[in-house]
């Protein structure tokens, strides 16, 4: 396995975990407050998806990468 390999099994595994995260607060309805803002669900499920488009490029460069 290459570095490269290496980097982007990593780089997929955490962006899938925090699309994971993401949208498992927004489905669940968790409170999250930011200076007395609450933050909108749907910002969780924008960074869910934006996360889980990373983890799927880093799956994809990684069974690119030789």
């Amino acid at each position: 396995m290459t570095s490269l390999q290496r980097y982007c099994t990593v780089t997929g595994i955490l962006f899938a975990l925090v699309a994971l995260l993401q949208i498992f607060r927004a489905a669940s309805g968790f409170p999250i407050e930011v200076n007395e803002w609450m933050v909108p669900r749907v910002l969780s499920l924008l960074a869910g998806l934006g996360a889980a488009m990373l983890s799927f490029w880093a799956w994809r460069l990684h069974s690119r990468a030789n």
